[in-house]
């Protein structure tokens, strides 16, 4: 499209008001294409992304999720129940449900993995639910 309005302009250069509206046109066609173009790429990365967490989604679900983080860094000696539990380290419950991409968010899974709050549990289980 880009080439086309140049030809255009080019080959109708001498009569003015015949490359105007051709600059004009061919620049909004081609920024329309390039809006789609951009769409569609989003679109298509979008859906590449979604095939990718099912696919690991369903690897998880299958009992093939030792590949994941263990979460051994996490873990202590100290903590009143983490070592009963199998809470970190390899097939641990940190392994099988952490889905965290950040820091942040592994050390807030952590926060409530181990803390013993057992104040508003039953809100707690219903979020749990309905995720």
């Amino acid at each position: 499209m880009f080439l086309a309005t140049f030809i255009g302009i080019y080959l109708s250069f001498s009569v003015i008001y015949i490359a105007i509206p051709i600059g004009v046109l061919g620049t909004i066609c081609f920024l329309f294409l390039l809006t789609k173009y951009t769409d569609v790429k989003y679109q298509y990365n979008l859906q590449k992304k979604i095939v990718t967490i099912n696919e690991e989604e369903l690897k998880v679900a299958s009992g093939d999720f030792y590949h994941r983080d263990e979460g051994s860094q996490y873990q202590k000696s100290s903590h009143e129940f983490s070592l009963d539990i199998d809470l970190f380290g390899k097939g641990s419950f940190y392994q099988f449900m952490n889905r965290t991409s950040i820091n942040e968010g592994a050390n807030t899974l952590v926060k409530a993995l181990t803390s013993n709050n057992i104040k508003n549990i039953s809100l707690r289980q219903e979020a749990i639910k309905e995720l």
